[in-house]
């Protein structure tokens, strides 16, 4: 869950607003810029719990589990933690860069039995926090970088080791901006890993307790009891949310709000607002909220962000919640609203196998081809010839097409080429569609390539080469090539690279040794794709110049006849200080 901490922008004076709606009550003028608005969307489920648990912690005797409070820094990008509720509403009320996200997770307030203290510094040059439970780092960060990284002592408690109920805290390293990023989420962890190239991953920070709704999501605690005022949100636009689309485009419609306010505004003088949307089944997030005054009429205008969310059908009822402070114990006199939603997200384009978007596929190291055929299910009411495919992330000499098989589904086919070498590969292709009754959203789908080590101790592809080349072109160099793929050892070329056996035994005794020149050369590649490969190019051509010429000034050349010549590029292979000769083989082809 993302929340976004929001403010009234307008300079309009709430007494238009009194006016307009017939609010009754103070009649002084409230400045709605100075009104200080918090929305978010969380899970009604886990803020119950959590509540639950907090009103069972406070009246625990000793250290207590409590809760960390998470804000996101929009001015440097990172994230702040604190445990202390008075921290917590000083930044809410007076830092408007600090994006307010609720819980992030639960740690000990006090020293516990098998738990370690977790130290706080604040960076002076980034305007950042960095947390430790290491006491050598502590250590090391206040003997060696104390001008950059002012120590502000623990921060809580929490554990060095896996224990019943916790969840690893998980620690990045932010190498563009030289600032830390810490998540309970694992999930989360998953997109920076595989989203955000820059964080490098430290591994886990230490150990502390996930929010109640067990995934490591930020949560909000509504408070059990509460009391009103005399404000009150008196509809909504829509009232309803009804929808059909296809996941990773998320709910395509209504995703602007709007709440009618009537009743005494001048009960948010020097307060903040906080809006809560319990969204059952995490269809939205909130962007930005503002105030609005319009043909008479006053409220809060709300802009939601759709969520991709998988295939499915999503039914139940948002909940919406406008309170006057972090815990909703002071309420609007009539929340929460409630609004029904009955949203159908149909499935795009996935994967046969395993109904994914993401699929693994292992081949050993070779020097053949590999065809590899994937079975696809073409996007719910769409069919398989109504798609097309362009490839992303992948080695450029990996072939990949699309087929439409003629039995509702169709088949990404890969041609992996000998000599890949061993490793791991992730390949992205991307489906789009060329026109339905409906608009379906292109859609990646990945294939994690698994190339396994081999007993072969090098793979020369493509096994035999096989070069043309035309005596219309005279001397005209054409270039083909191969790869040498090594698992140990080392391959170069010999000298000379090619041997020349082209000759028919009349050449050989009507051309002097002196004067047969190559007609193919091989040379190594500066350009290498992977350090264990090594590209090899062979330059050929039916005809060589003699540098000699005739009476009247004309070059004379030496020409193959028309037909097929074997040849041969010599190679060493060396391996444990011990060389042998390697000869690759081909055909030349003499065309017209």
């Amino acid at each position: 869950m993302r929340t976004s901490l929001l403010y009234w922008a307008s300079g309009l004076a709430l007494a238009a607003m009194l006016s307009a709606c017939g609010g009754g009550g103070d009649s002084s003028v409230v400045d709605l810029s100075t009104v200080k608005v918090s929305a978010t969307t969380f899970r009604q489920s886990e803020a119950a719990a959590i509540a639950e648990a907090d009103v069972v912690l406070e009246k625990a005797a000793g250290p207590a589990r409590v809760p960390l409070y998470r804000f996101f820094n929009t001015n440097t990008g990172t994230h702040f933690y604190t445990r202390n509720t008075i921290e917590r509403d000083q930044v809410i009320a007076n830092y408007r860069q600090f994006q307010f996200e609720g819980v992030g997770y639960y740690a000990y307030d006090g020293e516990q039995a098998g738990l370690q203290p977790v130290y706080r510094f604040f960076n002076t040059r980034t305007g950042s926090h960095f947390y430790t439970i290491s006491q050598a780092e502590r250590d090391q960060v206040r003997a060696t970088l104390a001008q950059t990284y002012s120590y502000e002592g623990v921060a809580w408690y929490a554990s060095t080791s896996a224990a019943a109920g916790t969840a690893p805290i998980y620690r990045f390293f932010n190498t563009a901006t030289g600032t830390h990023f810490y998540t309970v989420s694992a999930s989360e962890r998953a997109e920076v890993i595989a989203h955000h190239p820059n964080y490098s991953n430290e591994g886990i920070g230490y150990y502390a307790w996930p929010g109640a709704d067990g995934n490591g999501q930020p949560t909000i605690p509504l408070s059990p009891t509460f009391t009103t005022v005399n404000l009150t949100l008196t509809g909504t636009t829509p009232a309803a949310i009804q929808s059909q689309s296809y996941e990773s485009m998320g709910v395509p419609t209504d995703t602007f709000w709007t709440f009618s306010a009537q009743g005494d505004f001048g009960v948010l003088a020097g307060k903040p607002l906080f809006v809560y949307i319990d969204d059952p089944d995490g269809l939205y997030s909130v962007q930005n909220a503002l105030p609005f005054y319009n043909n008479g009429q006053g409220g809060l205008f709300v802009q939601m962000k759709p969520n991709a969310k998988e295939p499915g059908t999503y039914r139940g009822n948002f909940k919406i919640y406008a309170c006057l402070d972090f815990n909703c114990s002071v309420r609007l006199g009539n929340v929460p609203l409630s609004m029904p939603y009955d949203v159908v997200v149909k499935r795009n384009v996935r994967f046969d196998a395993n109904g994914s978007k993401t699929i693994n596929v292992g081949v050993p190291f070779g020097a053949a081809t590999q065809q590899v055929a994937l079975k696809l299910n073409p996007a719910e009411g769409t069919a398989m010839g109504a798609w097309y495919l362009t490839t992303g992330a992948a080695p450029p000499n990996l072939a990949a097409v699309l087929t439409d098989d003629g039995d509702g589904k169709g088949s990404l086919r890969l041609s992996i080429p000998g000599g890949t070498p061993a490793g791991s590969y992730n390949l992205d292709y991307f489906f789009w569609s060329k026109g339905s009754a409906a608009w379906v959203p292109s859609t990646q789908l990945t294939v994690k390539l698994e190339v396994a080590q081999s007993t072969e101790p090098y793979v020369l592809a493509p096994a035999t080469a096989t070069l043309t080349s035309l005596l219309a072109h005279e001397v005209y160099y054409q270039y083909g090539g191969f790869s040498a793929t090594v698992a140990r050892g080392t391959l170069a070329l010999a000298a000379p690279g090619a041997e020349e056996i082209l000759y028919t035994p009349e050449q050989q005794t009507a051309i002097p040794v002196n004067k047969r020149t190559r007609f193919i050369e091989a040379s190594r590649r500066d350009y290498q794709p992977n350090p264990s490969t090594t590209l090899f190019q062979l330059g050929h051509t039916a005809c060589v110049r003699t540098f000699e010429y005739t009476s009247a000034g004309l070059p004379i050349n030496n020409c193959l006849p028309a037909g097929n010549y074997a040849f041969r590029i010599k190679l060493l292979y060396t391996l444990d200080g011990s060389t042998m000769p390697v000869d690759y083989l081909g055909t030349f082809v003499v065309a017209p």
